[in-house]
This record gives structure tokens, sequence and C-alpha cells, in this order.
């Protein structure tokens, strides 16, 4: 005989018939019910997910606002239906508004299932929170949410699962009230107790020793009115994590490594993106995690290297009233720990040793200028570089007092550059990263060597400007020392030079002091000039372009380097350890070991 030629409630034909009508509100149908009554979450629905296997939406606050009936049915092929079924009173354009929504799946998930619910929670005109003060909203709804589940493997089901009785706020454990309530419904229903049965839901809450002893005392029958006993049930929270899931999809197999590798490397490369243009909104990781902020980071990092090489960089002062050399702004933060040390930042990373500058770096206080005279310093060049040039200097003349000059440049660089590269490190393939950074490094010594090492140039105007504005401060010092006021009735005070005190400060000078001042002054003009474009020249290439955007930064873990691991690589970078082999193995196995008996147990 053919399952649907069957007689009595397993006959499916009759069971869609029956369903048909109750669609068509008719009321006057009467069949064997399953009645779970309970107060509001109290854990009914999780009694009628033990039994048909229909996994509700579970959340704190969430309960039910309008009754779900839940029709399963055997089929050869998985299909779910979702749909409203309105209540016998609504009128004709609500019922039509109604009937129109109507959702059909291959697999119900719970996160579909809750998007399901709060689409149908709109079209009824549900008031879900506290926050939804429109007046046209109701709290619960007469109106019936239908889920159909056919499946080769459902049996022939269905229930209706009803709001739970509603008063007040309910709190996590039932009530002496609450159990009152529902006993006197039950007592009416069913007087002797022949048909029902007691279920303890929520047993974790339960945290008193005198609480816990009463439901022993149930469960045993010591204290039972009931014919068919009472049972425990542990209710699934929202929060419940599953342990299989948790540890993510097998990767035992190269493919399987090879999936999951460019998956993680197209995430990696969508969080670094937003990383590096400050899309931090894009990304809840950044939120969760705001030292992942790279750019701001980054920018804070440059912004300081750029302040500490215009105010520490130079080995001499240049002049005691050149402000604008740092030594003002120097007195400012002389007390402040200038140290790098970086014994902090490697104590994790020992394999960036042979990388980065190690060495702890302090940036010593300048001497007074009048202890350690740049002049005094140009004099020593000049008398021992010396050729027979009439009124000028030779062009080594002036590399090597640059050289001198600038000589805390490769510190100051080179501990930037080593800061900025602890701040990248990761231990994902390690390998290619080193080269990345090796590079970085390489790149900033390299243009060390080009702007201190080779021969003093520039093109940019500026550098002109510079040398003749210290001249001319260099002559208004010079005739501010020669000069008389006198008062005028109506100028008021004018400075006045005398001539001849004027001809005495042009003619007085020798060759030697003559060429020491043009030294000082182009020597400080260039310095400036080159260290405002060499400070843009570490930050757009060592930085930007070898550590965070260049082709060959650490951005190379890409989908496309992981297509070109060998087996070996995949297996040391993305293969899973004994342990969480074992543990897979061991959760597999009690799963299946756990489905077999729910199928048992369900007949």
């Amino acid at each position: 005989m053919a399952e649907d030629d069957r007689p009595g409630l397993a006959n499916q034909a009759l069971l869609n018939k029956i369903d048909k009508l109750r669609e068509l509100n008719a009321k006057s149908i009467e069949l064997p019910q399953l009645v779970v009554v309970g107060d509001q979450s109290s854990g009914k629905s999780s009694v009628l997910e033990s039994l048909t296997g229909f996994s509700f939406p579970q959340a704190p606050g969430l309960c039910t606002r309008y009754a779900t009936l839940i029709s399963c049915r055997r089929a050869p092929e998985k299909h779910v239906t979702v749909s409203i079924i309105p209540w016998s009173d609504a009128d004709e354009a609500v019922e039509g508004r109604l009937r129109a929504f109507k959702h059909s799946i291959s697999n119900l998930t719970n996160e579909a299932l809750v998007r399901i619910i709060e689409e149908a929670n709109k079209v009824m005109g549900i008031r879900m929170t506290a926050d939804d003060t429109e007046p046209s909203l109701q709290t619960f709804s007469e109106d019936i949410l239908k889920i159909e589940i056919n499946g080769p493997e459902q049996e022939h089901f269905t229930v209706i699962d009803v709001p739970g009785i509603f008063r007040v706020p309910s709190p996590p454990l039932t009530t002496d009230s609450d159990v009152a309530l529902v006993r006197n419904m039950v007592q009416n229903a069913d007087p002797d107790g022949m048909r029902t049965m007691g279920v303890l839901t929520k047993p974790d809450l339960v945290t008193e020793i005198a609480t816990q002893d009463a439901i022993k005392d149930l469960i045993l029958g010591k204290q039972n009115q009931l014919r068919l006993g009472y049972c425990v049930i542990k209710n699934r929270s929202a929060d419940d994590q599953h342990k299989l899931e948790s540890i993510g999809p097998s990767r035992t197999e190269q493919s399987s490594q090879r999936i999951f590798l460019r998956k993680m490397a197209s995430k990696f490369q969508a969080i670094t993106q937003c990383a590096l243009n400050k899309y931090y909104d894009s990304e809840i990781i950044f939120t969760e995690v705001p030292s992942l902020k790279l750019i701001t980071k980054i920018t804070k990092m440059n912004e300081k290297f750029a302040n500490d090489f215009w105010r520490k960089g130079h080995k001499r002062h240049f002049s005691p009233n050149w402000d604008d050399e740092g030594e003002k702004i120097y007195k400012l933060t002389e007390n402040n720990d200038n140290s790098m040390p970086f014994e902090d930042l490697l104590q994790n990373y020992p394999e960036l040793h042979d990388i980065i500058d190690t060495d702890k770096y302090y940036c010593l206080k300048l001497k007074a200028f009048n202890d350690d005279s740049i002049m005094d310093h140009i004099e020593r060049v000049y008398q021992s570089n010396r050729g027979p040039e009439l009124g000028t200097f030779s062009g080594s003349i002036l590399a090597a007092t640059f050289r001198e000059q600038s000589e805390k440049w490769e510190l100051l660089v080179l501990t930037h550059v080593s800061k900025s590269i602890a701040l990248l490190w990761e231990t994902v393939l390690v390998d290619e990263l080193r080269k990345a950074y090796v590079r970085a490094m390489e790149q900033a010594r390299f243009l060390l060597r080009i702007e201190r090492e080779g021969r003093p140039s520039t093109y940019n105007h500026y550098f002109n400007s510079e040398v003749q504005k210290k001249r001319q401060d260099r002559m208004t010092a010079a005739i501010a020392d020669k000069t008389n006021t006198h008062y005028t009735a109506d100028d008021g005070p004018i400075d006045v030079v005398p001539a001849t005190r004027l001809r005495t400060f042009v003619v007085n000078k020798d060759n030697t002091q003559q060429v020491r001042e043009d030294i000082l002054d182009i020597l400080a003009s260039y310095y400036k000039v080159s260290r405002k474009c060499f400070v843009d020249v570490i930050c757009k290439q060592v930085i930007s372009h070898f550590l965070l955007e260049g082709d060959e930064s650490p951005q190379i873990f890409r989908p496309e380097l992981v297509m070109g691991l060998d087996d070996e690589q995949l297996e040391t970078i993305a293969g899973e350890d004994e342990e969480t082999k074992r543990q897979r193995s061991m959760l597999e196995s009690e799963i299946k070991s756990l489905e077999a008996a729910m199928k048992v147990l369900r007949g």
C-alpha cells in the first residue's frame, strides 16, 4: 500500500486537506491536539522544537506574538514555504495583503527565519520594541504564520505554537504565581491529570540547593500529581555555540586549505584597504580593535618623525637667533624621554632583530651655541681643505660640513622605519614579509647615502631665497649695533648709521671671515631645503610605497599568491594541528551518534 493510501492521520492527502480547512478558518475540525501551556518566554517553543525538529529563533526577550502553524510533510525534496493565514474577521484589503506574503526557500536557516519573521511582523503590523510608537501597531496578532516543511526525513506532523501567558515583563525564572496560573488552566482541561505531562525548562538557571531538591522530587515522583510525570528540558540559548562550527570547516586536504587561504587573503585585502583609506565604518573590527586603524597610527608616526627631524636632526645650532631651526621648540620638550628603545616592541618578534635597527637610540641634547660653535667647526674644515680660491670655496667643504651636520639623520630615519615595520609585522607568510621589510630598510639606507654622501645639489628656488635672507639677516644684525637714534619733530625717532661706521663694517673683513660666513649661509639654507625634501621622500617612498601600498609591500598576501603555493607551504600555513583534527573527529562522531539516537526516539 502506498504511503498516501494508508488510513489514519498518517495519510498525507488527509493531512493536507485538514491544513487547507484550517486556512479557510473551518473551526469545527476535532482532532487529537498537543497543547503546550506556559508563561511568556518559559521555553514552550523549545519544547515544540524538540518534538518537530524545527528550530525556532532564540533571542533574549523574544516571545511568540502570534500563532505559528508548523506543518511537516514527507516529500522527495527539501522545500520550505512560509506564508500568513489571515484571521477570520480580517477585511478584504488586509486579507489580500497578508495572503500576498509568501517565501519559498530550499533550506530554512535560523538567520533566514529571523529575517522572514521580521518581514511578517511588518506585514501584520506587530510592535516588537518599546520604541515603536506608531498607534496602528499591535503587540499581538490573531493572524497565523504558516511554515510548511517538506523533506525526505520529515514525519507527518502539524503543530501550532501559540503566544504565552502575557501579563507583565517576565523574569528569567518562573514564579509561584506563574505556576499556579498554568496549573489552574491545566486542571480545567484535564481535572484528573491523565493527559498532562509536566515539563521543567531552563534548569541551568536554578542555583539554590532547595529548589534543585524540589525539582528532583518532582522528577522522581515524590511530589507528583500528574499521571504522566515530569521531564526536564535544557533549553537552547541564543548564545549557545556549536563546537564543531566554532572550529570551522575541515582543512585536511590541499584544496580546502587553498580555499581557506584564498578567502582569508580576500578578507585581508578588504580590511587592509579600509585601514589604508580610513574607511573604518566599513568593518566592525576597527571598532573592536582600534589599534588596527593603520593609516591613523602611521600618520601620527610620520608627523612625529618630521617634528623630531626638524627639532633634533642637526648636530650643531646654526645660530643663537635662528628660531626656525628648532632651538626654542626643543626647549619645550627637552625634559621628555627622547629615547626610542625597541626591547618592548621586539620581545614577541625576535625574527625582526636582523632586519630593523635594534640599537637603543637617545637623541642627545644639543650643546649651547657658544660652547660648540658651528663657525669654529667651519673654520677648521676650511683651513684643512682650502685651495687657491679667491673669495670662494670648493664644493668639498660644503659636502664635508653638511655630512657632519646631518650625521644624526641615519639614526632618526632607521628608527622611524624600524618602528613602522614593528607596527606592521604579522606572522603570516613570514618569508615574503621579511623580504618586503628588508627592501624598505635597504631603500632607507640608499636614500641616506644619496642625500648625505653625494654632492650637495638642489634646483629648488627656495634655496636661493634662503641664502639671500640669511645674508640680509646678518647685515641687519651688524648694522643694528652701529646705529644712532635721532628724534625729529615730524617723523619721531629714526635710526641713523654714520657713513664712517658703515664703511668700517663693509671694509673690515678678511677673506677667511667672508668665506666662513658664506659657507654658513649656504650650509644653513641647503640644510633646510634638504631636510624638508628628505622627510617627504622617506615618508612617501619608504613608508607609503615599500611598507603600505607598493606592489612589493606586505600587501603581497593576495589571492594570486595563494594559488602559487605548493602543498608543503599550504600545510604549514593553513593546515590544522593534530589537536584540532582530533577534536573534529570526536565531535563528528558524537554528532553522528546523537543524530541516530534522535531518529530512534522519533520512531
